[in-house]
Parts: structure tokens; sequence; C-alpha cells
């Protein structure tokens, strides 16, 4: 079987959930599979850089690079729907498009990984245009993919909600954790990376976007009253802050706490590790997530977790963290307390999520998606 691989969202430092997934899924999935040959397309023109195409000295991969603009792309697979896949990566057996977004294909069978619709559920925290582009992308998913993996039991149960897609066409298959992620004990190496990012001391952190269903604004009310108890405590928010970002920074002036809010910008995957594990805790009070990696990463590195009681989190957090009410500022500062004040409780949860964590491996992740390409195949 030849399988053909979208792996555009690749070949970028700054890569956010998709460029992480698609990574680490085609790591995993050379890593594993012997068999089949994988044919992986990337578009380089004036973004991506090509020493980041996934190179790896195996006769069962071939990458494909084309130097076409963005811009001509989307006109040829978005917009007109002119050229099949097949066009660029010659004739594959099955066509994976690791994220939300399904080019034409001449007779390649297709996967499509959806990773959330949280533009179908809550489409008034999302710009306007994203929610038209993104609901016109999984309407076509729904209505020609083959197949369609969900990256968790949450993320189907929208699917099945929102689109009407046949139960039968959807797998859940859970992401793994990179090994990379792992505690570090080294308090050089923690104060090294904190130093770097302009963090000194004690702190809460989270990890990603400033979307607006990232809770970001409850998260700081509930730090507000935290903080008085506890000189010198911060809050870190790590990653590329884009969306509703100006919002939020014109809520945390009113709520005049910015002076303990430290805004890292895109954090190094290789400082993740040391960033986890110095914190107090992570928290993710997100009211919607189509899996909520950054609970598994600190998880993974030993760090307490706090995470809502709604969406996927719940799935991939389990008994080692501590679940809250995202819509209650209440319930996050009593969560968050019970964290900083329990040092027993806390490295309890730790230690529990560092055991959970485990079971989750990219490994395992690639055999059962290789799996389903193969009952795919076979279903012709």
């Amino acid at each position: 079987m030849i399988v053909g691989f979208l792996a555009d969202k690749i070949p970028y430092e700054t890569r956010r959930g998709w460029g992480v997934y698609s990574c680490q899924l085609l790591k995993a999935l050379l890593s594993v599979d012997t068999k089949n040959a994988y044919r992986c397309f990337y578009n380089l023109f004036l973004r991506g850089r090509r020493d980041l195409v996934l190179n790896v000295d195996q006769s069962n991969l071939e990458n494909v690079v084309w130097p076409i603009p963005g811009r001509i792309m989307d006109l040829i697979w978005e917009r007109l729907r002119l050229l099949p896949v097949e066009s660029f990566l010659g004739n594959v057996d099955l066509l994976h498009v690791p994220y939300e977004f399904l080019p034409r294909a001449r007779s390649a069978r297709t996967v499509v990984t959806v990773h959330d619709v949280t533009f179908l559920k809550h489409p008034e925290q999302l710009p306007p245009a994203f929610v038209r582009l993104h609901t016109q992308r999984i309407k076509r998913i729904t209505e020609r993919a083959d197949g369609i993996i969900a990256i968790s039991e949450s993320t189907k149960r929208d699917l099945l909600e929102f689109t009407g897609v046949a139960e039968e066409r959807v797998r859940v298959i859970l992401p793994g954790v990179a090994r990379y992620l792992r505690p570090i004990k080294d308090k050089a190496s923690i104060s090294a990376v904190s130093e770097r990012y302009g963090i000194g001391g004690s702190y809460l952190l989270y990890v990603g976007a400033a979307d607006e269903d990232k809770n970001l604004v409850r998260l700081a009310s509930a730090f507000s009253a935290i903080r008085k108890d506890y000189p010198g405590l911060k809050l870190v928010l790590a990653g590329s802050l884009e969306w509703g970002f100006d919002q939020f920074m014109e809520r945390l002036s009113a709520m005049n706490i910015t002076d303990d809010i430290i805004l890292t910008g895109f954090v190094a995957g290789d400082d993740l590790p040391a960033l986890y594990s110095g914190a107090r805790l992570l928290a993710i009070p997100s009211i919607h997530e189509g899996f909520g990696l950054p609970a598994l990463e600190a998880m993974a590195c030993g760090t307490p977790v706090l995470s809502s009681n709604v969406a996927s989190l719940p799935e991939v957090v389990g008994d080692a963290g501590v679940l809250v009410d995202p819509y209650s500022v209440e319930a996050i500062e009593r969560g968050v307390r019970s964290l900083l004040e329990d040092a027993l409780f806390a490295e309890t949860c730790g230690r529990i999520g560092l055991e959970r964590a485990q079971r989750f491996t990219w490994e395992a992740t690639a055999k059962q998606v290789i799996s389903f390409y193969e009952e795919l195949c076979e279903s012709r």
C-alpha cells in the first residue's frame, strides 16, 4: 500500500496543534511500519523551511516538495478544486490529511483527522471567516472522506451531533505524547529555561493560544484573587497568542494584574519539559478542547494539572488532576488553591499523571492508524 500524507504543516519552527500532530504521527508511522510506503507532500514557497522537512533514512519514505504559493494552492484545492491530489503525489492507494481539510482525490481512499469542531459548537468564540471556512471544510469531509479519525471520544460525539456523519465512518484514535517530554529534576536546567523566558520565582502555567474558548479571562480572574495570598506568584501564558489577544489584554488591564502575568510567546519544544517541570501546576480550564495536548504534556513531566470538567479533558486527565467547572471563577480558584495549599495532594496528582501519561504513546497511535488504513483499502 502506498500512503499519501499531507505534510504541509510540518516544516515550521513554530508548530501549533496541527503541525505537532502531523509531525509526531508521521515519525511514529515511519518507525513502526516497514510494510507500506509513504509519499509525503510538502508545499514550500515563501513560508516553511526545507531543512524542517521530515527526512529519515528509510526506503519506504518519499518526500514530494512543490514550490507553489499558498494562495495558488488554495485556489487549486480549496476554491476551484481543479486538480486531484494524484497530480502532485502520483498514484497512491490512500491519502491521509492530518487536519480538517480534504482535497479532491481521483481514486485514492481518503482519511481525515478531525481535531475538533469548536467552530460548530461555539462559533461565537471564533472569527466569522474562520467559522465559514471550516464549516465548508467539515461538510466536505463528512460527505466525501472514506474514513475520519477523531482524536477523542468528545470530538466524535460532537461530529455525530453537529454533522450527522455515520458513526461507522468515524474511528477514535487518541494522540500520544512525545518522548522528550519527561520530568526535569535538575534545578539549574529549569532555572536556565525560566530565565530565558523572563520567568522568576513561583508560577502557574498555561500553554496554548489565547482563543476565547480557552477561558483565560476566568483563569486570570481566579489568579487575581489567589495572588494576594501568594506574593511573587506569577501566571505564565506560554505560546503564540493570536486570536482574541487584544481583547484579552484589555480585560487583563482592567483587572490591574498585568505586572504579574508573563507572556513568553512561542516556546521551543526543547524548552517545554523544563517549563512544565518548573511550574506549580498547569491550568487548562478550557470551555472546549478537541483533546487538550498541553494537559498530557504536563502530566508526562510530572506536573499537577487543573483542567475543566467538560469536552475531552476528562478523557485525558482522568483522576490525575483537579477537574473544575470552567464557567465558575470560584471553582477555578478553589481548584488552584487545592494544589497550592496541599503539597502532598499536588505531589500525588503529579505522580498519578506521570503514570497515566505513559499509556499515551505515538507508537500505539500509529499502529491503530495503520490498521484503519488497511481496513479502508481492503473494503474497496
